[in-house]
């Protein structure tokens, strides 16, 4: 009897081992179930929260591109380095795009939040590129430049005296210099050095100028203001203003013209910023205000002008009786013009990607 009641006692005590184990296998699967479920929740949060700040980024992301496509203001030129600027509001919206001048053409975009200025919402900013005249004329850093290994010739005067200065009839607005001038004097000629190739102006290749320039003329022609009734006829492609009676109706229209091929200027007057695929040549007694650029060789002959500035890929020549007057005023003027067409916007820097906070 005692021998059974012992095997009974042993086999009660297995049984009870095994229920414990069971109870603590139970335990243990109920633990790694429910910490599954708990990394499986957080998994989801965290892959919702992911998703709406995904989401939040693109919609601010498209948001800072709309605002950049619409144009930034002119006088944001004028802006001290540093300074900041809103340029949407943010009017129905939870924060601002705010603009901050980081260098002469370097600008940095970003999106805050409201009523917190320089107070970004984690939303990549962005590097971008604006082209100054100003600084694009301290760059040039002559009244003419000519390309690597191109002569120049000059037999008529070219000259640098007054480059900085502003002299009637036009002021520092007209020149468009507003708060800030160019005083620098430059050379008289300057070859452009390897680095500065490809041939444009900072990141916009002349290629590219050429395709954004809107009114195109060719062959031979003689600039002229046009009047009709009282109002400057605008849809004239030799119509390049009337630089010398800035009161006039044509008086502050600065042309911006291209030619796809060699061109010749007789005679005439205007203000204009001029780009020229080829050889270009003001002839007889034209007279050009503003900023020249041409991939080939610019002649002046006879009795023509150019008061401002010019760059030749190809090379200059400057005839006896022809005259280049550099002045960063007339030059500014037209390239303000120009820039309207040439980068109404500020551009990302190639290469740099959106930059996180």
């Amino acid at each position: 009897m005692e021998g059974a009641r012992g095997r009974a006692v042993a086999v009660s005590g297995r049984r009870g081992v095994a229920l414990i184990s069971a109870l603590l296998l139970l335990l243990t699967l109920t633990a790694l179930a429910h910490g599954a479920l708990l990394l499986a929740r957080a998994e989801w949060m965290g892959s919702n929260a992911r998703a709406r700040a995904a989401e939040a980024e693109a919609v601010v992301t498209v948001r800072m591109d709309e605002t950049l496509q619409q144009g930034l203001p002119p006088d944001l030129s004028d802006e001290p380095i540093w300074a900041s600027r809103v340029l949407d509001d943010g009017t129905g919206s939870d924060g601002v795009v705010r603009i901050q001048r980081l260098g002469a053409e370097s600008w940095w975009l970003e999106h805050g939040a409201n009523g917190h200025a320089g107070r970004g919402t984690g939303v990549p900013g962005r590097l971008l590129w604006w082209m100054d005249p100003r600084a694009r004329i301290r760059s040039l850093g002559a009244v003419l430049s000519v390309g690597e290994g191109a002569a120049w010739t000059v037999l008529g005067s070219v000259e640098r005296l007054g480059f900085g200065s502003v002299t009637g009839p036009l002021d520092t607005a007209a020149c468009g210099f507003g708060a800030l001038t160019v005083t620098e004097v430059p050379d008289l000629v300057r070859v452009l050095p390897e680095a500065e190739m490809p041939f444009g102006l900072g990141l916009l290749s002349f290629d590219t100028l050429l395709a954004r320039t809107a009114e195109t003329v060719d062959g031979i022609g003689t600039p002229a203001p046009r009047e009709e009734v009282g109002a400057c006829v605008m849809d004239d492609p030799w119509n390049w203003g009337d630089p010398e009676r800035l009161e006039a109706p044509c008086g502050s229209v600065v042309a911006v013209r291209a030619a796809e091929s060699p061109l010749r200027v007789e005679g005439g007057v205007g203000q204009a910023a001029l780009l020229v695929d080829g050889d270009v040549e003001l002839a007889e007694d034209a007279k050009l205000y503003g900023f020249l650029m041409t991939s080939g060789v610019l002649r002046l002959r006879d009795q023509a002008e150019l008061r401002g500035m010019g760059v030749a890929l190809g090379g200059v020549v400057v005839g006896s009786g022809a005259r280049v007057q550099g002045s960063a005023c007339w030059a500014a003027r037209a390239l303000y013009a120009a820039r309207a067409q040439w980068m109404p916007m500020a551009s990302p820097v190639p290469g740099v990607p959106p930059i996180a906070p």
